[in-house]
C-alpha cells in the first residue's frame, strides 16, 4: 500500500522543470477525463470521470457504456474492467499486460455512440535512478507531536545521479508518502532537510526515489494539491479529480479529452537508525 501512496502522493506536488502550460482545454460544458499513471510496481487503474458537473448520479458512473483498452508498442488491445459500481477500471490479470520499462503503452477509451474517443500515450521510463547514498543525524531529541506520532528532529541528506537522457524528474519522498522534494537539471542530485522530523519509535527510515515521464512531470508543473493521500484502498483517483471540482489542472495529454496519461518507477532506499531517540 505504501508504494500507492508513494505514487498518487506525486499529485501533490509542483515541479520545478520548464514546461509549457496550455489554456485549459474546456469550458462550461462537461468534458470526459481520464486519468492514470503507470508503474511496473503497481496494478494498472484508470479512472474515467468528467470535468464540470455537480450531478452526483452523474459522477457516480460516469459514461456507463464506455469500454477502455490498454495495449503496448501498437500490439494487441487489451480490455479493462470497471470495478463495480465505480469510474475506476483496472486489468483482472496483470499478467495480461504487464507496465515494463522503456515501453510505450496506449490508452484507449470508447465512450459510446455519438461521443469522443479518448487516447493517451506514455513510454515508462527506461532506467531507475537509484539512491546513492542517505544519512540521517539527530540534531534536538525534543519531542514534537506529529501526524508521525512522537517525533525527533535532524538533518537527512539524500543524494543520487541524474540519468543521461532523462525528460521526465525525479521524486524524493518518504515512507508514509511525504514529499521531501521534486528535482531536475543536476548531474548530481542532492536534497539536505535540516529540520526533518522522524518518530522516536522507528528503528528506520525508508526512502523512495521516483523517476517520472515527461508527461507526468509536465502535469505535476499545473498541479496545486493541498491534500495527501494515505493509500489507494477507496476511490482515491476519484478524490483527487474532486479536489478540483471538476476542473483539472492545465496540463492535459489525452486526444479528444482532458487528463493525463503518465508513468514513472521507482526506488527505495532504508536508512538503519540504532537508539538514536535516547542519544
Amino acid at each position: 500500500m505504501k508504494q500507492y501512496a508513494l505514487l498518487f502522493s506525486l499529485l501533490a506536488l509542483v515541479s520545478c522543470v520548464r514546461v509549457e502550460v496550455l489554456d485549459a482545454p474546456w469550458g462550461e460544458t462537461p468534458q470526459p477525463v481520464l486519468f492514470a499513471i503507470l508503474s511496473p510496481s503497481t496494478p494498472v487503474q484508470v479512472y474515467l470521470g468528467m470535468t464540470n458537473t455537480v450531478n452526483d448520479s452523474l459522477l457516480r458512473q460516469c459514461y456507463p457504456e464506455a469500454a477502455l483498452y490498454l495495449r503496448q508498442d501498437q500490439g494487441a488491445w487489451v480490455a479493462l474492467t470497471r470495478q463495480s459500481g465505480t469510474n475506476t477500471f483496472s486489468l483482472t490479470h496483470d499478467s495480461l499486460l504487464p507496465v515494463q520499462q522503456g515501453v510505450t503503452y496506449e490508452l484507449k477509451a470508447v465512450l459510446g455512440q455519438d461521443l469522443p474517443e479518448l487516447t493517451g500515450v506514455t513510454t515508462v521510463p527506461a532506467e531507475v535512478a537509484r539512491i546513492a547514498s542517505a544519512s540521517y543525524v539527530v540534531t534536538d531529541t525534543t519531542v514534537h507531536f506529529t501526524y508521525k506520532g512522537d517525533a525527533v528532529q535532524g538533518r537527512l541528506q539524500v543524494q543520487w545521479n541524474k540519468l543521461d537522457g532523462q525528460e521526465g524528474g525525479y521524486h524524493l519522498t518518504d515512507d508514509t508518502g511525504e514529499s521531501l522534494d521534486l528535482v531536475e537539471g543536476q548531474t548530481t542530485c542532492t536534497v539536505r532537510i535540516n529540520d526533518y522530523l522522524l518518530p522516536r519509535a522507528a528503528d528506520g527510515l525508508t526512502l523512495w526515489l521516483t523517476t517520472t515521464d515527461a508527461h507526468l512531470e509536465a502535469y505535476l508543473k499545473t498541479v496545486d494539491l493541498v491534500r495527501s493521500f494515505d493509500d489507494l484502498s477507496g476511490h482515491v483517483i476519484t478524490d483527487i479529480l474532486s479536489a478540483y471540482a471538476g476542473v483539472l489542472p492545465a496540463f492535459s495529454n489525452i486526444h479528444q479529452g482532458v487528463g493525463l496519461l503518465g508513468s514513472c518507477v521507482q526506488d527505495s532506499f532504508t536508512v538503519r537508525l540504532t537508539n538514536y531517540a535516547n542519544d
